[in-house]
C-alpha cells in the first residue's frame, strides 16, 4: 500500500510538472474581419473535465459549429511527455461575431465547474462607445488545478506564461497591454502563470472603429459627383 501511495504521488508530480502555457495571436482587418489562431501547452490531467482527448475535439467542434460567421479552419490535438498541445485556428467575417462566441455559454443556475475550453476562452465584451469600441475580456484558469493534490509552487510555474496579441488595422486609445508596437496597432499582454493560478487575468482595450478603405472611395465619388452637378446646372444658367 506504501508503494501505491508513493507511486500514486510520483505520477500526479510528473503530470502536473508540465504546467501550462497559452499564445493567442488576432488580426482584425478595417472592416471587421479577422482571424485567431491559439496554441496551449496542457497537462494531461486538466483535461479529465472534458473525458479526454476526444471529447476535447468534440468539445470544440461543436463550439465552433453551425456559426456562419466564424469558422474553425484547423483544429489539432496531440500528446507528448505528459502534456497535450492544443492548436486552433478560426477565421471570422465580423469580428462582432467571434466576441458573442466566446461571451456565449451562461450558466443555468447548477454552480456547475466549468471545463478546461471554457476556462482557456473566458468571457469576452465588446461595447460601442460613440465612434470607439471598448473590449473587455476575463481568463480565469485556478479551478483547471483545483483538484490537484500537489499545488504548483514558483519553480513549476516559472518560465511559463499566457500571452494574449492583437494586431489592429489603427491606432488603439488606451489598453492594458504589457507592450504597445507597430504605431499602437499591435498590443500584447503577457501573463505570468503563477499570477493566472492566483487571480482572474483582465484585458482592457479602446479602440476606434476602423473606416473601410471603400467608403472613402465612396465619399469622393459623390463629392465629386455633386461638384459636377453643380458646375453643369451653373453652367446651364
Amino acid at each position: 500500500m506504501r508503494n501505491f501511495w508513493l507511486l500514486l504521488g510520483l505520477l500526479t508530480i510528473l503530470l502536473y510538472s508540465s504546467c501550462l502555457d497559452g499564445r493567442e495571436e488576432y488580426w482584425i482587418n478595417r472592416d471587421g474581419s479577422g482571424s485567431m489562431e491559439a496554441r496551449y501547452m496542457l497537462p494531461s490531467v486538466a483535461i479529465s473535465s472534458l473525458g479526454g482527448e476526444a471529447a476535447m475535439r468534440a468539445k470544440i467542434e461543436a463550439y465552433f459549429a453551425n456559426q456562419p460567421n466564424v469558422k474553425m479552419t484547423h483544429l489539432a490535438i496531440n500528446r507528448k511527455s505528459g502534456s497535450v498541445f492544443l492548436e486552433i485556428n478560426v477565421a471570422f467575417s465580423r469580428a462582432s461575431d467571434f466576441v458573442a462566441l466566446l461571451n456565449g455559454g451562461e450558466t443555468d443556475g447548477t454552480n456547475q465547474k466549468p471545463d478546461a475550453l471554457d476556462m482557456l476562452l473566458g468571457k469576452m465584451n465588446a461595447e460601442r462607445s460613440g465612434l470607439d469600441v471598448a473590449l473587455k475580456r476575463n481568463v480565469d484558469i485556478r479551478e483547471l488545478f483545483a483538484d490537484s493534490p500537489f499545488p504548483l509552487n514558483e519553480k513549476q510555474t516559472k518560465n511559463h506564461n499566457l500571452e494574449y496579441i492583437i494586431h489592429l488595422p489603427v491606432k488603439g486609445k488606451a489598453s492594458n497591454a504589457h507592450e504597445v508596437t507597430n504605431d499602437g496597432k499591435t498590443l500584447r499582454w503577457s501573463f505570468p502563470l503563477g499570477q493566472a493560478l492566483n487571480e482572474p487575468l483582465h484585458i482592457d482595450l479602446l479602440a476606434p472603429i476602423p473606416i473601410p478603405y471603400w467608403l472613402y472611395g465612396v465619399v469622393v465619388t459623390i463629392v465629386l459627383c455633386l461638384i459636377a452637378w453643380i458646375w453643369k446646372k451653373r453652367k446651364k444658367s
